[in-house]
C-alpha cells in the first residue's frame, strides 16, 4: 500500500511540551503530547481608552503579538490607533462671546445710570404730584376764605346800613349832653359805668349844637362773632374823636370805654402815688428792642393815650420786664406783630394812626413799696384793645 504524504508546512514547537515537529497543516499534532499545533480559542484584542487634549475619548485597539510562524510577507501586526469617538453635543446653543472687562463695566455704568433716571423720574412725578395737591387744597382754602368774606361783608354792610339809622340821632345826644346820668343812658352797660364816666367827667366833650362833630368814617369791627360800628368825628377844631356804636339787647348805644380810654385813675396819677395799690389802664404798649433786656424776658415801656384820635401821646412809664413765656407777654408780641404786619387786632381801622411800633393794651398794672422804693409790676395783659369788652381779642397758639 502506498501511502502519500503532504508537503510539510514548517517546523512548529509544541506550546505545551516544547516538542519541535513538522506540521503537515493547521491540524496537525505533537506526537510527544498530541496539544494541537493551532488550538480554535479566539484572543480577544485589548482595548486602550485613552482621551486627547479636547476631551474626546480614543480608543487604541492592540492586535496578537508576534507569532513566529507567521508568513515571511505578512506585516507585523501594530497597535492601531482608533479615531476619536466625537460626544453628542447640545443643539441651539449660542455661547456668549468672551467681552473684556471694560465693556463689562460700562454695561454696569449704563444700567446704575439708567435706574437713578427712573428714580428720579419717579420722584419729580411724586413731587408734582403733592404740588399739585397743595395748589388744589390752597384754592380750596382761598374760595373758603372768599366764601367767608363775602359773608362777612354781606352781614356788616347790613350791620351798617341798620346802624346808619340810628348813628347820627345817637351821636348828637351824646356830644350835647354833659351830665354823667345822660350819659349812662346812651353808653353801652357796663359793671359800675356810672362811676366810671363820673370818674371821666373831665374828658366829657362840651359842645353846643353850632359846634357838632361832623362823620369823617365809619368801620364794621368784629368782637368775635360780634360786630361794632367804629366811626371817626371831627370838631370845630379839627381834632377827630372815635365813637363805637354796638347794639346791646336790640338798643345802640355807645362804647364810653373805647372813648374815654378809661383806666383805674390817669397814670401820672397812678405812678406818683406811694400807697400799695393795684390799677387797670388802657394805654399804648412798645417794646425796647434797643436795650437787652434779662435772659427770657421782654423789656416794654407803656404810654398814656391822649383822647383824641392820632395825637401822640407825651407820657411814658418806667421800663417793665415781662417773662416771655407768659401770655402777658405772648399777647404783647401778638399785637405788636399784627400792627406791624396786620391784619389789624378785630379789622380795627383805629390803629393805624397810632404812634409807630405800639399797640393798643388793657393791663392790669400792681404797685409796691419795697424798702422805700416803688416797685411796679405787670399783672396781666388783659387784652389787646381798648373797647368794653372782657375778651382779649387775640387768640394765642397755645390758648384757648
Amino acid at each position: 500500500m502506498r501511502t502519500s504524504y503532504t508537503t510539510p508546512e514548517s517546523w512548529h514547537k509544541c506550546r505545551k511540551c516544547g516538542e519541535i515537529y513538522l506540521a503537515y497543516s493547521e491540524s496537525s499534532t505533537c506526537p510527544a503530547c498530541s496539544t494541537p499545533k493551532n488550538p480554535k480559542t479566539h484572543i480577544t484584542p485589548k482595548e486602550v481608552i485613552t482621551t486627547n487634549i479636547t476631551g474626546k475619548r480614543s480608543i487604541l485597539k492592540e492586535k496578537r503579538e508576534f507569532q513566529p510562524n507567521l508568513k515571511p510577507n505578512e506585516p507585523v501586526l501594530q497597535k492601531e490607533i482608533l479615531e476619536p469617538v466625537a460626544q453628542d453635543e447640545p443643539k441651539n446653543i449660542v455661547h456668549a462671546p468672551h467681552r473684556p472687562r471694560k465693556v463689562k463695566l460700562g454695561k454696569r455704568f449704563v444700567v446704575f445710570f439708567a435706574i437713578w433716571i427712573g428714580l428720579l423720574g419717579i420722584l419729580s412725578l411724586y413731587l408734582r404730584r403733592i404740588g399739585m395737591e397743595y395748589q388744589g387744597n390752597l384754592r380750596k382754602n382761598e374760595q373758603k376764605i372768599e366764601s367767608i368774606d363775602l359773608n362777612k361783608r354781606g352781614k356788616a354792610v347790613e350791620f351798617q346800613n341798620r346802624a346808619n339809622a340810628f348813628v347820627p340821632a345817637l351821636a348828637q345826644e351824646f356830644f350835647l349832653n354833659a351830665s354823667p346820668q345822660v350819659l349812662s343812658q346812651i353808653c353801652r352797660k357796663r359793671p359800675r359805668i356810672v362811676q366810671i364816666i363820673a370818674e371821666d367827667a373831665f374828658k366829657i366833650p362840651p359842645y353846643q349844637a353850632h359846634e357838632m362833630p361832623t362823620l369823617v368814617s365809619s368801620n364794621v369791627a368784629w368782637c368775635g362773632e360780634t360786630m361794632c360800628l367804629e366811626t371817626l368825628w371831627k370838631d370845630y377844631r379839627e381834632r377827630l374823636m372815635e365813637l363805637v356804636f354796638v347794639e346791646d339787647d336790640g338798643e345802640w348805644k355807645i362804647d364810653w370805654e373805647a372813648f374815654s380810654r378809661s383806666s383805674s385813675a390817669p397814670w401820672t396819677k397812678f405812678a406818683a402815688e406811694t400807697e400799695d395799690a393795684e390799677g387797670t389802664f388802657r394805654l399804648l404798649v412798645r417794646e425796647r428792642k434797643t436795650v437787652k433786656a434779662s435772659e427770657g424776658k421782654i423789656s416794654v415801656a407803656f404810654h398814656e393815650p391822649s383822647l383824641f384820635h392820632g395825637t401822640h401821646p407825651s407820657v411814658q412809664s418806667m421800663p417793665f420786664e415781662i417773662d416771655r413765656n407768659s401770655r402777658s407777654a405772648q399777647r404783647i408780641l401778638a399785637a405788636l406783630s399784627a400792627r406791624e404786619t396786620g391784619p389789624q387786632v378785630l379789622e380795627s381801622m383805629y390803629p393805624q394812626n397810632d404812634m409807630p411800633q405800639t399797640a393798643r393794651v388793657r393791663v392790669k398794672i400792681r404797685r409796691v413799696m419795697v424798702d422805700g422804693v416803688k416797685v411796679f409790676t405787670v399783672e396781666e395783659v388783659q387784652a389787646c384793645h381798648w373797647l368794653g369788652w372782657d375778651e382779649p381779642g387775640i387768640v394765642l397758639p397755645s390758648g384757648p
